[in-house]
C-alpha cells in the first residue's frame, strides 16, 4: 500500500519535509506500538514540546480560539462579559 510505503526511507523524508525531525520521531514511535500497548502520552508531549521551541512556535492562542482584541471585546453584549 502506499500509505504504509511512505512511512520509511526517502518517502518518508519527502512526505515529512519541512516538518520538525520531532514529528518523524512521533510517527515511528506511534507505528511501533501494538493493538494493546498503552502510549506514553508523556513521550509525544516532549517531543511536540520541542518541536514547539525549536520552531519558536506559541502555545496560544490557538488557531481555532478568536483573537479578542479591544474592538472585539467592546462589541460583545455586556451580559456576556458579566463576570461568572
Amino acid at each position: 500500500m502506499f500509505k504504509e510505503r511512505c512511512r520509511y526511507g526517502h518517502c518518508l523524508s519527502e512526505m515529512m519535509g519541512g516538518c520538525p525531525r520531532q514529528y518523524i520521531e512521533i510517527l515511528k514511535y506511534v507505528d511501533s506500538l501494538r493493538y494493546y500497548d498503552i502510549p506514553n502520552y508523556n513521550k509525544i508531549y516532549k517531543l511536540l514540546r520541542t518541536a514547539m521551541k525549536l520552531f519558536k512556535v506559541p502555545e496560544f492562542p490557538y488557531d481555532w480560539e478568536p483573537l479578542l482584541d479591544k474592538t472585539t471585546s467592546q462589541k460583545l453584549e455586556p451580559a456576556a462579559q458579566a463576570p461568572v
